[in-house]
């Protein structure tokens, strides 16, 4: 059929809408919410902030109970979160066609919600005292800017105000919370409690009207002296005078339960700690293959010998306190001790001595692992079989609630860790994907290691790559994706794994460099770019 010439002219607008529309296109860059949390068994509206891409997007997220719906423009979120989804961080990514956005973190809470109403600078602006328990949303969205809110709190009450931002939330704000007095008298500060997020424990002293307030300075320190704001300054402000959760001591046995540490607490022993606000729901331990031994010892010592491997959740809260754990050995053995409170936003600046029983000689002491990194790592081979004990303290002999950490003991064994620059990947135009992988060897480890990608789409072919023990290879190989003639267009989570096939089999996943730091660091994400035809 032969177009007249209006109707070439129309076919020619059109082929150059859909050229300029695919030139334009462009993926997701979404970084952040905000609200940046909602509390279980609700739902909420939360801000998707960042670059939207093209739109429609999809929504990622391995979390079984949290359900998400994306408005036409891609930056409105609603979010349903499930009476039983875990309480905490959970991860969510964005994507599109075109590729994927970054890991966007989003913390799921028991505690009813607010958000903060500006403006709420001084004393004055905080009207009416806020219900307790409740979770404040708040944004320090400029310079200079402060928030202030008021609570109604009676004698006797251990209140508790504590911030998430810095820590879960990746923010650039280093936060500041003040505790005023009913005459509007600074009574309690606090700067850094967990990482740069301040956190304060106050019993209240006589009933009254008291003021919360929230300012920071920059994470990353500057040439200015105000405090500083801007819209990514946001953070979530638990305000509460019922139980709130520091840490969990595991379970004793398999028929008890964790223990929750922390503060109001009383009548609810029973409850699961998961169920329980507080700092506990960041860190969650994982127990993997390993014996979990729930109380540490006392300085008198602890009766049976430590398994190997296991983790210790120790508590030094004596002043002058020296947990003590009894370990035997053979001659040659290696082992590797870990002591980890600082890592895990304890108070404790540990001290570890290797002391040999017989004759009670302090065969090796160490303190931080490096300077600004106060806990500690040893790399131990025993002299000879037999008796020996970790003795752990605190360097400055202090003890508290907080003072809790955990020791763990392992076999030094030789090992590799594999890791890539980036977690998101993309093969379009039918160009082959070259991804280069970082291989990292341990105490002589000599094995060739085999790396490939799992959990590819149909039509997705990988070459996978050996590397050697010595050579080009053994530091770093290059991994090939190629897209097979007809293979549909794709975006998900894949995996980047080694192989040994040496005495004890390995199988090691690789790190994505640009993780967050509390996130998923073998979450790798890849897009499949199909050229339109």
């Amino acid at each position: 059929m032969k177009l007249s010439l209006p109707g070439r002219r129309c076919a020619s607008v059109l082929l150059l809408f859909v050229l300029v529309s695919r030139a334009a296109a462009e993926a997701p860059e979404a970084k952040s919410l905000y609200p940046a949390g909602l509390q279980r068994g609700t739902t909420a509206d939360l801000a998707l902030r960042g670059k939207p891409g093209t739109q429609p997007a999809s929504i990622w997220c391995a979390t079984e109970g949290l359900s998400f719906e994306l408005d036409e423009k891609g930056t409105t979120l609603k979010v349903t979160a499930a009476d039983d989804v875990p309480q905490g961080l959970h991860w969510l990514r964005v994507y599109n066609a075109e590729g994927a956005g970054p890991l966007v973190p989003l913390l799921v809470g028991s505690l009813p919600e607010q958000t903060e109403k500006e403006s709420n600078n001084r004393l004055d602006e905080a009207k009416e005292p806020l219900p307790l328990p409740v979770l404040v949303n708040g944004m320090l969205n400029k310079s200079g800017d402060l928030d202030t809110y008021a609570v109604e709190l009676k004698a006797g009450a251990t209140f508790v105000a504590s911030i998430e931002s810095r820590r879960s939330l990746s923010t650039p704000a280093d936060p500041v919370l003040q505790l005023l007095s009913p005459d509007g008298f600074v009574i309690e500060q606090n700067d850094d409690h967990h990482g740069f997020d301040p956190q304060i424990v106050h019993t209240v002293q006589q009933d009254g009207t008291y003021y919360v307030r929230v300012f920071a300075f920059p994470a990353t320190p500057n040439s200015t002296i105000a405090f500083a704001g801007s819209s990514d300054y946001v953070y979530r402000l638990a305000l509460t005078t019922g139980p709130f959760v520091d840490h969990v001591v595991p379970a004793e046995s398999e028929d008890a339960s964790p223990r929750a540490v922390g503060w109001n607490l009383t009548g609810v022993e029973s409850v699961s700690p998961d169920d329980l606000p507080g700092l506990h729901l960041v860190h969650r331990t994982h127990h993997e293959d390993r014996t979990f031994v729930a109380e540490a010892a006392e300085s008198t010592g602890r009766p049976e010998p430590l398994p190997i491997p296991c983790t210790v959740v120790g508590h030094i809260d004596v002043a002058g306190q020296v947990d003590a754990y009894p370990f035997k050995a053979a001659k040659g053995d290696a082992l590797r001790f870990r002591v980890r409170s600082r890592s895990l936003d304890g108070a404790h600046d540990p001290v570890l001595k290797v002391v040999q029983v017989s004759d009670g000689k302090v065969l090796k002491e160490v303190d931080d692992i490096a300077r600004g990194n106060l806990d500690v790592e040893l790399a131990w081979k025993s002299p000879a079989d037999g008796d020996y004990r970790l003795e752990i303290f605190d360097r400055f002999g202090k003890a508290s609630r907080r003072h809790v950490y955990h020791l763990d003991v392992d076999r030094d064994s030789p090992g590799v860790e594999l890791s890539v620059e980036k977690d998101r990947l993309t093969l379009k135009d039918d160009k082959p994907l070259e991804i280069k992988v970082t291989v990292k060897r341990g105490k002589g480890f000599r094995e060739e290691v085999t790396v490939t990608a799992t959990d590819l789409p149909d039509g997705i072919e990988v070459t996978p790559a050996t590397s050697s023990a010595s050579g080009d290879t053994a530091k770093a190989v290059t991994l090939k994706l190629q897209r097979k003639e007809g293979a549909a267009a794709f975006s998900g989570p894949i995996r980047i794994v080694g192989t040994t096939d040496g005495e004890t089999p390995l199988e090691v996943e690789a790190v994505a460099g640009d993780a967050p730091s509390l996130g998923p660091k073998t979450q790798l994400w890849l897009t499949v770019v199909v050229k339109a035809e």
